[in-house]
């Protein structure tokens, strides 16, 4: 019922609760205006004052329907481990690195290394990508490959999961969370309360898809 210039009408329920009332157009009768008007049939709206109630009831459901979806740890590690290959491979441009002349330097300032510096191995200089490969990226290609299993579907995985196993404060390109260079890196894959399981990312010149797209 809904009071309106003076009028007393019948409304649905629906366009009271959801129209009307919310845009303030019209109000329920109270019981005493009720009582005031003597034998008058009403409906009474049965729905009223309860629907955040209801929208409880539906969030509880969903949350437990996903609760009874979900692997426990163990067969979820035990389905990744099966799943995913061993090779991970994301293909990244390379920043072009120019080679600098050597200033002229007068042959008195030239000096001849010492045997430590001699013996110490060289190793390869990082080359650097535009960009990188984080652990977003990873769990995004992770959960791609697990959503063609009929159960790996049902894992879920973030980048909080996946971690870069060798993280390094020289040039090696790998920084925490993420890779900046060419190579192969090793990275852990688990789920919560899983055991981790390691894998080999491989980070690939651009033109080295595009070559290998031709064969």
């Amino acid at each position: 019922m809904a009071e309106a210039v003076g009028c007393i009408i019948a409304v649905a329920p629906g366009r009271m609760r959801n129209v009307w009332y919310p845009g303030h157009k019209a109000a329920y009768m109270t019981k005493s205006q009720l009582k005031d008007l003597g034998d008058v049939v009403t409906e009474r709206d049965v729905m009223f004052g309860k629907e955040e109630e209801q929208e409880g009831k539906v969030d509880e459901e969903q949350m437990v329907d996903v609760q009874m979806k979900l692997l426990p740890p163990a067969r979820a590690t035990e389905i990744m481990t099966a799943v995913i290959p061993p090779e991970i491979i994301f293909y990244r441009t390379p920043i072009a690195v120019q080679e600098q002349e050597a200033s002229p330097e007068s042959p008195k300032l030239l000096r001849t290394p010492d045997i430590k510096t001699l013996l110490q191995p060289s190793r390869p200089k990082a080359i650097k990508i535009y960009g990188s490969v984080s652990t977003v990226d990873i769990s995004d290609s992770v959960k791609a490959i697990l959503a063609q299993h009929e159960e790996g579907v049902r894992i879920v995985l973030g980048p909080e999961d996946v971690s870069i196993a060798e993280v390094s404060e020289d040039d090696s390109g790998v920084e925490p969370g993420r890779i900046k260079a060419l190579g192969n890196f090793a990275v852990d894959v688990s789920v919560k309360g899983g055991e981790a399981i390691r894998r080999t990312v491989t980070v690939k010149a651009q033109e080295d898809s595009e070559t290998e797209s031709q064969e």
